[in-house]
């Protein structure tokens, strides 16, 4: 005879169950009567089928609000053990996502941002008590550093906090409720400084401040966060903070890049210490590329003015070359009147410059990023008084560049040439037809106008003026 089970016994009996109703089975071990509802409503990821909404699974919105307190405290309670597939999730589960995510690295950032929304959900459906009473734990240690030769193990890229393992976290488990907000800035901020002290990458802060600023209300958190950065006494953590202000410009709305960024950004622009100063020219640069507010537009332009309106703008090697690797990178993209009047006729000035430098190493460099500059803007629309003015003389001095230091690339140069040549021939050829044209249509009104005075050779009233005759019928 076989045995029989109550319902709840029946469903603790049967396989393990998808992450979105994981709590459900919670709720079922929990809960095996009807307990009194909380006062304040639960809370839970939108579903993907109304089969998987826990609402429709347990059947009674009392119920579940029930449920969720029960789960809440028993969570709470210092004796509380997990059963085995809570226990997988807390060390197996967790432990495969950090694997993972060390795999992926920075080149697959919609995979980073997957994984954050897994746990972003996970998190919502296991509670806030769960959360921190393992989850967070769980990271913690993960992201722990090592006790002996912290800065060399940072600075190498040794630890998962290099990782994105530290967006993950932060984005997918930090950033779910509301109420740790506080707990997410102090975590976020302390974590950039002992990044930025220990000269590690800032790949993982990055990718964390790009996560984050997928939601609005993290804007003004994340540019709070970086103001008080951006004061900090050390200017390794100021030279980072400027760093960061480009990853949080796009989607940010005019108003914060008026208030929040572009002065912070050119407070950091006269800091004291040089390496701060050339960090801020990346940032200027994807504001030129990513925002169409004019008046920042116009901010930021009189910014590189002044900028390479310095002498030290050419005289330091790492400012010539923060430059023309940000303008090579935001040419093809960048604000047409910026790219017509600053862009290209600058790219010109280096170029023809550089051909006096004495040092080989760094005439080499320039060269490159300006070969990578030519290559990006030349496929942009660019007018004929350009192309004759800054970017044929700008090439021709790139070639001499080449021609004394890198002969392999000479091809590439001269191939650039040809083709901006050929576009000076073609606009040529346009004026020179249309010039021509409009020299036959002259000539050949006024020969119609002597012929036929009665006839209307505007465009707009081009007509015969006949005059009706009288013909004598026959008899």
């Amino acid at each position: 005879m076989s045995p029989s089970y109550t319902p709840i016994q029946m469903q603790t009996r049967s396989l393990p169950i998808p992450p979105s109703s994981m709590k459900v089975r919670v709720f079922q071990l929990v809960c095996c009567q009807t307990l009194p509802c909380p006062a304040l409503p639960v809370s839970f990821p939108k579903a993907a089928s109304p089969l998987l909404d826990v609402r429709v699974i347990v059947g009674d919105e009392g119920r579940l609000q029930a449920c969720v307190e029960a789960f809440e405290r028993a969570v709470a309670a210092e004796a509380f053990t997990p059963w085995k597939c809570l226990d997988w999730f807390s060390k197996e589960y967790l432990t495969k996502v950090v694997k993972v995510s060390v795999a992926l690295g920075f080149s697959q950032l919609e995979l980073v941002h997957s994984l954050a929304l897994l746990l972003s959900t996970y998190c919502s459906y296991l509670g806030h008590t769960f959360t921190h009473k393992v989850i967070i734990p769980f990271f913690e240690k993960s992201l722990s550093l090592p006790k002996h030769n912290t800065a060399v193990a940072l600075a190498d890229g040794h630890t998962q906090i290099t990782t994105p393992v530290l967006p993950i976290y932060i984005a997918g488990v930090l950033a779910c409720f509301a109420k740790d907000e506080k707990m997410l800035v102090e975590y976020l901020r302390s974590i950039t400084v002992e990044l930025a002290l220990s000269f590690a990458p800032l790949d993982s802060i990055k990718a964390a401040v790009l996560e984050l600023k997928r939601e609005k209300r993290f804007h003004q958190l994340i540019l709070n966060m970086l103001q008080q950065l951006a004061g900090h006494p050390s200017f390794q953590v100021r030279s980072y903070t400027a760093l960061l202000y480009g990853s949080v410009v796009s989607g940010v709305d005019d108003k914060l890049l008026k208030t929040c960024v572009v002065p912070q950004l050119k407070k950091l622009a006269s800091d004291s210490d040089m390496n701060v100063r050339i960090n801020t020219i990346p940032s200027f640069g994807t504001i030129m590329e990513a925002v169409t507010n004019k008046d920042v537009l116009v901010r930021v332009h009189e910014q590189f003015e002044q900028l390479v309106a310095n002498e030290a703008c050419y005289s330091d090697h790492r400012v010539l070359m923060a430059l023309v690797s940000t303008l090579a990178r935001i040419g093809p993209n960048s604000d047409p009147v910026f790219r017509d009047e600053f862009i290209i006729p600058r790219l010109a000035q280096v170029a023809i410059e550089n051909d006096n430098a004495i040092n080989e190493t760094r005439r080499r460099d320039v060269a490159s990023a300006l070969l990578d500059a030519y290559k990006n803007i030349s496929e942009s629309f660019i007018s004929l008084e350009l192309l004759t003015s800054y970017m044929l003389p700008g090439l021709h001095g790139l070639l001499k560049d080449m021609q004394a230091v890198d002969r392999d690339r000479v091809p590439t140069v001269q191939q650039l040439i040809r083709n901006c040549q050929s576009k000076v021939d073609e606009y040529r050829f346009q004026k020179n037809t249309s010039a021509s044209v409009e020299s036959v249509d002259s000539k050949s009104s006024k020969f119609l106008s002597k012929l036929m005075p009665n006839f209307e050779t505007s465009p707009s009233k081009l007509k015969w003026s006949l005059k009706k005759k009288s013909f004598p019928l026959s008899p």
